[in-house]
């Protein structure tokens, strides 16, 4: 089923965005829009949802997803990243760019084996963060 939300740009309303994070939370995914395009987006902990996502993109299971991160302090939760790239990261986030990282600390199902690369972004015009405290505010995309 597909339901479309036109959501104010500078001042969200509260109503949808609790209606994107149960469809998150419900194994959905979602468009949102970013500095470049929109970015198909779903629950960093759902599996099914990221085989929706990857069936929906036309990629397989080793295709690296991409972490869109709200900041970079969440961003080295997910992470490794050493004072080098970080000053490059502070640089040129947020904005338009991915950046291959290698990931720790994500260990379940959906992120096996725990290292590895990964995409991270940390994204200008789209902030996951505004989709509220009833997810992880990390996405998958």
């Amino acid at each position: 089923m597909t339901q479309r939300f036109e959501v104010h740009p500078d001042n969200p309303q509260p109503r949808l965005m609790r209606q994107a994070v149960q469809l998150l939370q419900g194994g959905g995914v979602i468009a949102i829009p970013t500095d470049s395009s929109y970015a198909l987006v779903c629950h960093l902990d759902d599996k099914a949802a990221a085989d929706t996502l990857r069936r929906l993109r036309g990629v397989d299971e080793r295709h690296h997803l991409t972490l869109l991160c709200r900041d970079l302090s969440e961003l080295a939760t997910y992470a490794r990243v050493d004072n080098r790239q970080y000053r490059l990261l502070k640089r040129a986030t947020p904005g338009p760019f991915t950046f291959i990282l290698e990931r720790i600390g994500i260990s379940n199902g959906l992120w096996k084996p725990v290292g590895g690369p990964t995409g991270a972004w940390v994204a200008d015009r789209c902030r996951p963060g505004r989709l509220g405290t009833g997810i992880c505010t990390v996405v998958l995309s």
